[in-house]
This record gives structure tokens, sequence and C-alpha cells, in this order.
């Protein structure tokens, strides 16, 4: 407890933090890396790489009671950064192959339902505003239950409600 305070009141003294001229050698190399987008949904959730190894950078360097982030800080930070790929990979890495041959629609359709089931007047007013028809709605739910993205049940009323897997 000693030391993390130590580093709050530390980095509260500090205006600015730079990287040294090792670090920013390293960085220019490590930027290309960082900077490769990743398809689907793992692209979604691991996007700007490069801003998160920054931040987690800086972060180990006011840990260390450091005034620049030196090369140690980046290659912690990007040690990190590739385990959190890693599991966003292991995590999403099936659906994010299923999902790249989803339509916009689609896609929206399934985010939409990612937060409860939902029945087709809810999809139709909440979801697209009342601007698809009923047979293109019809047709995006087959498609996403083809995928084993989504699934339909009944709600206590008897009606048909389609939820996210």
């Amino acid at each position: 407890v000693r030391e993390l305070q130590n580093a709050i009141d530390f980095a509260r003294e500090q205006h600015r933090v730079y990287m040294d001229r090792n670090a920013r050698l390293r960085w220019e190399r490590m930027y290309s890396d960082l900077a490769v987008d990743e398809p689907g949904l793992v692209g979604a959730v691991t996007a700007r790489a490069e801003a998160q190894v920054l931040r987690m950078a800086l972060v180990f360097a006011v840990l260390d009671l450091s005034k620049d982030i030196k090369v140690e800080h980046l290659e912690a930070a990007n040690a990190v950064w590739q385990y959190c790929l890693a599991s966003a990979r292991f995590i999403f890495g099936q659906t994010a192959s299923m999902t790249d041959s989803l339509t916009s629609d689609q896609l929206k359709l399934l985010g939409f339902l990612a937060s409860g089931p939902k029945n087709r007047t809810q999809i139709s007013v909440e979801c697209f505003q009342r601007n698809k028809s009923a047979d293109g709605i019809t047709l995006d739910l087959v498609v996403l239950k083809d995928h084993k993205l989504i699934a339909d049940e009944k709600d206590a009323r008897g009606t048909q409600v389609f939820r996210a897997k």
C-alpha cells in the first residue's frame, strides 16, 4: 500500500512523461505491429491497440517512479496487450469468422438482441425504426439462426422472442 501511495504521489507531481530515446526507437518498431487491424468481432474488441499499450506503459513507468517511459515499460505493456489479444481471439475468434459474412443490418440486429430477448414488434420498432419490411426482418432472423448466433423461444405470454446466444 505504501509503494502504491508513493507512486500516486509521484504521478501527481509529474506534468508530462516522455519516452526516453531507446523507448522511442522501440516504439517505432512496435507501432506497425500494433496498428494492424484484426477482422470481425476480434477487431471490434481490440481496436486502438497502440493507444492501449501507451497507456499501460505510462502506468508502468509511474509505478516504477520513472520520469520517462523506458523500453521495459513498453515491453511489459506489449506483453499484457499480446495476452489480451490472444484472449480475445480465443473468446471471440469463432464468432468473428461467422459474423464476417453478415450484412450490416444482420450485425445491427445481433447487437440489438444481445441486450435481451425481443419480439418481432420490438425488432421492427426499436432496432429498425419501422424502416425494414417484415420479410426482411424474417430473412435476417433466419440467417442469424442458421449461423447459430441467435435462438428463439416463447416468452411468458407465448409470444415468440429472439435472443443472442
